[in-house]
């Protein structure tokens, strides 16, 4: 093993007991080519300080390579899985997910009490949300030979390293179930089964911070039909407070043919009466301002802004339900609005759910379910 000795004085701050050196070599591995600029000159040290809390140290043992933990970023999620035996995995093995790498095996070793193997997985922070506790995880690698009479000779490999070192991979069904914390354990297959390959669920990826702060609230409609025959009547659906502004489908917040003076909208405990048009309304959306909040002049509409071009955004689903992806490919222009494909599954209870842009967190539309 190399030895590294620190004698100076200017060392100190990285001469902790828990910092890590490793000597920069020429290295080739599955997935990069690394140290080529040490062929033609001189090798040299590279090191993760450790704790200024950590006593100083003089001696270390150079590691082989550069720690795997470099790659762990604040905000992924750990995770355990439980396998009958190794399956060739070993530390740095890829976990993809439709074949996209989302992270990556940290260590395995057998469990405390040697009945199966624990394989350790760390998913990178902005891939964290696919992992729910309906998920599954099986193992991938190798070739793949099939022999058929029509397309003769055929041969698959999942990936190179994955082919000499195996690797992960992980199938999240439609009715995806709640996100898991750190520490969840998992059992790994050898093989997924058929229904986990077809599986398809709208998750969202990435930091979702920013679009957090706008709630729907269920606003319900009522008002009294005719003249003479009598009847009540009433439509519901949601509607999002931006500002001082309810936010919501021209609907529910417009009013209603033949009943100005009777119809009235109820959001939670609040009534606001439907005799005067909304604020503002455009393409089948419309913006009425909350009289207890303020006059027409104070509302602040900046997290507004209805789009000319289908984009990348996130259906702020209603309730416990979690916010659902939606990419601009699965939407298409259908006269003034935006038409969802069909395989992307609306509940109708959704109506009028805010539509926020995966780019600045503004509200770009709104859910209409038909």
């Amino acid at each position: 093993a190399d030895v590294i000795e620190a004698r100076d004085a200017d060392s100190d701050g990285v001469a902790r007991a828990d910092s890590q050196f490793w000597i920069v070599r020429p290295h080739l591995s599955l997935d990069s080519v690394t140290g080529l600029e040490t062929v033609i000159g001189a090798r040299y040290l590279a090191v993760r300080p450790g704790s200024n809390l950590s006593p100083r140290a003089d001696t270390f043992e150079a590691l082989p390579e550069p720690p795997l933990d470099e790659q762990i970023e604040p905000g992924g999620l750990q995770i355990v899985l439980d396998a009958p035996r190794r399956f060739s995995l070993a530390p740095g093995a890829p976990v993809s997910f439709r074949q996209v790498r989302i992270g990556t095996v940290t260590d395995v070793q057998l469990a405390s009490d040697s009945t199966a193997v624990e394989v350790y997985v760390y998913v990178r922070p902005e891939y964290a949300s696919l992992v729910r506790d309906g998920s599954q995880f099986w193992k991938v690698g190798g070739v793949e030979v099939g022999l058929g009479l029509v397309d003769g000779l055929r041969v698959e490999i999942e990936s190179l390293r994955s082919l000499l070192v195996g690797g992960l991979a992980l199938g999240t069904p439609d009715d995806a179930g709640l996100p898991v914390q750190d520490g969840h354990r998992f059992t790994l297959h050898a093989k997924p089964k058929e229904e986990w390959l077809v599986w398809r669920p709208s998750m969202s990826v990435g930091d979702e911070d920013d679009l957090a702060p706008l709630v729907p609230a269920r606003g319900v409609v009522s008002w009294t039909q005719g003249r003479v025959f009598k009847s009540e009547r009433e439509r519901a659906g949601w509607l999002t407070l931006v500002g001082e502004t309810w936010v919501g489908p021209a609907e529910l917040l417009s009013p209603v043919a033949d009943a100005r003076e009777t119809a009235l909208l109820t959001i939670g405990e609040r009534q606001i009466p439907l005799a005067e048009e909304p604020a503002w309304t455009v393409r089948g959306i419309a913006g009425r301002v909350d009289p207890e909040a303020g006059d027409a002049d104070s509302v602040s509409a900046a997290r507004v802004r209805l789009p000319v071009a289908p984009e990348d955004c996130v259906i702020g689903a209603p309730g416990e339900v979690d916010a659902v992806a939606l990419s601009a490919a699965r939407m298409r222009p259908d006269e003034d609005r935006w038409a969802i494909d069909e395989g992307f599954a609306v509940d109708p209870s959704w109506h009028g759910a805010p539509v926020l842009a995966r780019a600045d967190g503004q509200l770009i539309g709104v859910l209409v379910a038909r």
